[in-house]
């Protein structure tokens, strides 16, 4: 933009601006405020050219306020999460350690033939004074949108759903390896789970990694209708995000 050229963008700026301090009935300025406004004009007049820029870009900026111009920034994404990074999730301590794929889980997931089964490996402490449940925390886990996750009602055995629509994990405890049939209905407090999260997955998938995203929960008091009293309740944002290695061989299924 040449100098002539800003001086004109900024001078007509300058005219929306002054005729802005009017009042609402579109009377003129008083003499007062015609002087403060030739004094602006003489101002902007002996301004470099960066100057008028500058001063031009930031009145666009104002005058696009009633329109979006001034909106707030978008919240931020879920903050990175660290392998073996131990966090805080509503009243559980959780530490991913990784994934991993098995035939079947028993009792838990029993996959379609041609599929198998997905395991997020973890370690849960359940940090309050009272036993918590343990879809609280399977549904606090998105399934990984890269980890070729089968949806609801495409086969398998998945009777729950995430707050998204998608399968919820199910949750099963390991021990010495090898991870053992039924679901984990409660995990106590003051003690460690060692679990995992599995989630029925397409036996075409081939990747060597997969996301895994954590949603807050918050504590319920009391609801609105008095159904559900002194809950924790997910807030469907995702607030930690981890990749996590697939390693074939992580882990075993117990045997029955």
């Amino acid at each position: 933009m040449t100098e002539r050229a800003t001086d004109r963008a900024t001078d007509r700026a300058t005219r929306i601006t002054i005729g802005c301090m009017g009042d609402a009935g579109g009377r003129s300025l008083p003499a007062r405020a015609k002087g403060a406004a030739r004094g602006l004009g003489s101002y902007v007049g002996s301004r470099s050219l960066k100057q008028k820029a500058l001063g031009a870009g930031a009145g666009a900026v104002l005058l696009s306020a009633p329109f979006g111009g001034l909106a707030g920034a978008p919240p931020p994404g879920p903050a990175d999460l660290a392998v073996g990074e131990a966090v805080r999730v509503g009243p559980f301590e959780v530490t991913l350690r990784g994934a991993t794929t098995l035939p079947y889980v028993g009792g838990v997931v029993n996959a379609a033939e041609t599929n198998r089964v997905l395991c997020v490996l973890a370690e849960v402490t359940t940090v309050g004074d009272r036993p918590e449940y343990g879809v609280t925390l399977s549904g606090a886990v998105r399934p990984p949108a890269d980890g070729g996750v089968v949806a609801v009602g495409e086969g398998g055995d998945f009777p729950l759903r995430g707050s998204d629509g998608a399968a919820q994990a199910a949750l099963a405890v390991v021990s010495d390896g090898a991870v053992e049939s039924g679901n984990l209905d409660r995990l106590n407090p003051g003690v460690t789970y060692t679990v995992v999260l599995a989630w029925e997955q397409e036996g075409s998938w081939s990747g060597d990694s997969v996301t895994v995203t954590l949603d807050g929960l918050t504590w319920v008091e009391e609801d609105s209708i008095g159904l559900m009293p002194q809950r924790w309740n997910d807030l469907d944002e995702p607030v930690y995000s981890a990749t996590l290695p697939v390693v074939p061989g992580l882990l075993t299924v117990a045997e029955p």
